[in-house]
């Protein structure tokens, strides 16, 4: 096979393992990047909102969310450029993203094989399995681990960057085997590409330069070194000063911390802190060799707290120490693999949580650029070890099960990403015991339940809602779990359930405005009054006094129970705390004629009448009430001024 082809089959590898995802919806997070971004909707003009603001600003329009802020400009861009010409168009997102990986395949055999010397051209069909720069490409191309990037529309950040990475890292070995200056300038605008997709391609600042150290001669790396290591330094103080501009140099968050973006906060000091740690670096190492199951969730408390002194934290923190004095040792005798394991533990630790908190415990998508690392590592651990044993006759048959079983999985895992209701109902069944999870799946299915018409179904999505939301109240009480769970104990007819739920939700956070809301939309659906005024009693003692709480009960007294004495009382209260309501002054007056005391029934009425003359309903009750005072004159003038009708002034 000639050179140009084997790019092109491997090209079609990357790209064909995920066809599959060209017919989802938009998932998990990628609303917060194209639906409900605010740049990304303004098309071309929302550039500069991308470029000139921290990366959550158009979704929450808050600056420095999280702990060291976001900058991720790029993929963003390329999200306006296409909502500016296709719309809210998934298939486009998910066909780019296609292309992207198709062309990381690419590139990475293409630095790989210049970096070794591979000349990729091969007379016996074994000798293709017997090609390091290629078996990589292709082991990482098939990885299951990277549908979390590719999948996922949000992750072209993480594709950006790697691509990016590689291209800067394919022109530093052109400009150091072919003395071409202008190599390491194209490699540091590369790079500074790659830093302005996502922070992740940082560690590249140190992997190029010590992958020249390892493949390239004494002389060719003194000669090379400097020039090699001021592009990519400069590409590196550049996006540090743009984006430290952007986002400010001493930020503080602007959130207090949570599950979501501090998973170890409620680790038992810096035991659980860093035996957690470990214990995720263990599951990264598991999900690389054996990648199942798979999950977007790996959150408190699927992965539980772990302390120092646990063994799955001891064996961890062993297994690294010696994969980390293997890497430097072999790396600097110019092993492959030793340089593989240096990549893949360098470009890890910056989202391992050992040096600062990232947010959550870890991630699939964290590990998609060290994978590199692995895949560089796995594929020559197979040659070697097959060439010590003398089963080289195997390698292709050994080489092409693990192929297989990688692509299978992957091509199997791209369906539950077809829309947030099939990830998060899938996933929730992976994490179990997340708080993070129960609760993004119950909203999947109170959405679901909310514009269902079927009422078996209806009920059936709202019963299943419960179940996890009750689950994520346990795991982590917040406003959004349990207003979600108030309203999916509403979606399911539980409406006294219902309303005490969102007394919980409001007694977290008294200005919680959409609990406020739906309290009332619950209220109207008890039958008793008297059981609405009891709870109007109990919202009252947690939010305290409000207009439309006494409002509401004034009515309850009037209409429903009779008893206007009550309905005067609150209705009262009410006006004091709002003088601006006339519809309240309109129902004193109607109250107080109730009563029978007309005097004070035309005094509000007279009020709310002159603040909205065009208000029929209270000029008849002020007219009715003007008669039984005995004030017939005034009754038959205020009739007589009836606002006119549009036929009328006409």
């Amino acid at each position: 096979m000639k050179k140009n082809y084997l790019f092109l089959f491997v090209f079609l590898f990357g790209a064909l393992l995920y066809v599959n995802t060209l017919p989802n919806k938009y998932a998990y997070d990628d609303f917060s990047v194209i639906e409900g971004n605010q740049f990304t909707r303004e098309g071309l003009t929302g550039i500069f909102g991308h470029v000139f603001n921290d990366s959550f600003m158009g979704f929450t329009g808050k600056k420095n969310l999280f702990r060291g802020g976001r900058y991720r400009p790029l993929s963003l861009i390329t999200f306006s450029i296409e909502y500016q010409f296709f719309g809210m168009t998934p298939f486009i997102s998910h066909l780019i993203n296609v292309i992207i990986y198709g062309l990381i395949c690419v590139v990475l055999l293409k630095v790989l094989s210049a970096l070794f010397g591979d000349r990729l051209a091969f007379s016996k069909f074994r000798d293709y399995f017997l090609s390091l720069s290629l078996m990589a490409t292709l082991l990482f191309a098939a990885h299951p681990i990277h549908t979390e990037v590719t999948a996922n529309i949000k992750g072209r950040d993480e594709l950006l960057a790697l691509l990016f990475g590689l291209l800067a890292w394919n022109s530093l070995i052109k400009f150091t085997d072919k003395s071409k200056p202008q190599q390491a300038a194209y490699a540091g605008l590369f790079f500074f590409l790659s830093l302005m997709s996502k922070e992740s391609a940082a560690p590249f600042v140190l992997l190029i330069p010590v992958s020249i150290f390892c493949f390239r001669s004494r002389v060719v790396f003194r000669r090379s070194v400097l020039l090699t290591t001021v592009s990519l330094f400069a590409g590196f103080v550049v996006f540090l000063l743009i984006r430290q501009s952007v986002l400010g140099w001493s930020a503080k968050p602007t959130t207090e911390d949570n599950i979501l973006s501090n998973s170890f906060m409620y680790a038992n000091g810096l035991s659980e802190r860093y035996g957690t740690t470990f214990y995720t670096l263990w599951l990264y190492m598991k999900l690389l060799f054996f990648p199942h199951p798979l999950t977007i969730d790996y959150y408190p408390y699927y992965i539980p707290y772990v302390g120092l002194t646990d063994i799955r934290a001891i064996l961890a923190f062993l297994l690294y120490a010696g994969l980390t004095a293997t890497a430097v040792i072999y790396s600097y005798k110019k092993n492959i693999a030793g340089y593989g394991l240096l990549f893949f533990l360098t470009a890890l630790f910056p989202v391992s949580n050992l040096l600062f908190i990232i947010g959550p415990f870890m991630g699939e998508r964290f590990v998609f650029i060290p994978s590199l690392g692995f895949a560089l590592a796995l594929a020559w651990a197979l040659i070697k070890v097959s060439e010590k044993l003398n089963l080289v006759r195997f390698l292709p048959f050994v080489f092409l099960t693990v192929l297989i079983l990688y692509s299978g999985k992957t091509f199997t895992r791209n369906f539950d990403w077809k829309d947030s209701f099939t990830l998060y109902t899938k996933d929730v069944q992976t994490s179990v015991n997340s708080a993070i999870i129960t609760k993004g799946a119950g909203h999947e299915l109170l959405l679901r339940a909310e514009v269902t018409k079927d009422t078996t179904v209806k009920r059936e999505y709202a019963r299943k809602a419960v179940f996890y939301l009750e689950q994520a109240v346990k795991l982590n009480k917040g406003t959004t779990e349990t207003f979600l769970l108030s309203n999916s104990y509403y979606e399911n007819g539980e409406f006294s359930k219902a309303l005490d739920m969102y007394l919980v939700t409001l007694n977290i956070d008294k200005d919680y405005d959409k609990a406020f809301k739906n309290y009332f939309i619950g209220l109207n659906q008890l039958s008793d009054p008297a059981l609405k005024i009891s709870y109007c009693n109990k919202l009252l003692n947690t939010v305290g006094d409000n207009f439309e709480i006494y409002y509401y009960k004034g009515l309850i007294f009037g209409k429903e129970l009779q008893m206007a004495d009550s309905s005067i009382v609150n209705l009262i209260k009410a006006n004091k705390l709002d003088t601006t309501k006339l519809e309240c002054m309109s129902d004193i007056g109607v109250a107080f004629a109730m009563k029978g005391n007309f005097s004070q029934s035309v005094y509000y009425l007279s009020k709310a009448l002159a603040g909205n003359p065009a208000d029929d309903k209270t000029r008849n009750n002020l007219t009715v009430s003007l008669y039984n005072l005995g004030d017939i004159a005034k009754a038959k003038e205020v009739a007589e001024k009836r606002w006119p009708t549009a036929a009328s002034r006409n």
